[in-house]
């Protein structure tokens, strides 16, 4: 992943992440970005004042991330779920089925409802995360 500063419009960092890197969230308040890596098994964090990444299992490629106000990461996986990623302890903490192929996603904060486009069957999910 590269790092542009726009004065200078050039690149000031690269830093390395999984295989094809597909999705990205950033969670400005905790100063963090998670990426979605579809070629491996792992969402990347990285810390955006170290550029320290830390990888986050997630057992199947993911697609797309979102980030809740509270800190928590929502990824689409491949095999038809969202994983939550825990903002305290960077680690899975549910997996909600979702249709097939999830791929975008889009979290609606004042209803507490994420929802995840389904490239496989044409579907959208919607999901209540406040029971996540």
């Amino acid at each position: 992943m590269s790092v542009i500063d726009p004065e200078p419009n050039g690149v000031i960092a690269t830093i390395p992440v999984g295989q094809q890197p597909i999705g990205i969230a950033a969670d400005a308040l905790r100063r963090r970005v998670y990426v979605a890596n579809s070629g491996f098994n792992i969402v990347s964090l990285i810390d955006i004042d170290t550029f320290k990444v830390a990888d986050i299992d997630v057992a199947t490629g993911s697609t797309g991330a979102t980030v809740d106000s509270r800190g928590n990461a929502y990824v689409t996986q491949f095999d038809g779920t969202v994983k939550v990623i825990d903002a305290t302890s960077n680690s899975v903490r549910a997996t909600i089925p979702a249709g097939s192929q999830p791929a975008g996603l889009a979290l609606k904060p004042d209803s507490g409802r994420l929802y995840v486009a389904n490239s496989g069957d044409g579907t959208v999910s919607v999901i209540d995360i406040a029971s996540s």
